[in-house]
């Protein structure tokens, strides 16, 4: 199975816990990469 995810930021709560949760149920995270994602104390930059 896998689950597409966008976290709200690149902190290890919204980002990294959610993947290894996934691989304790043997489901794949898809999630962007962190680059994209803001910052907690900056957002992100896309247009």
């Amino acid at each position: 199975m896998k689950i597409g995810l966008i976290p709200i930021d690149n902190r290890p709560c919204t980002m990294q816990f959610p993947c290894q949760l996934g691989r304790i149920i043997k489901t794949e995270i898809i999630i962007p990469p962190a680059e994209i994602l803001g910052d907690f104390l900056q957002p992100n930059n896309t247009p």
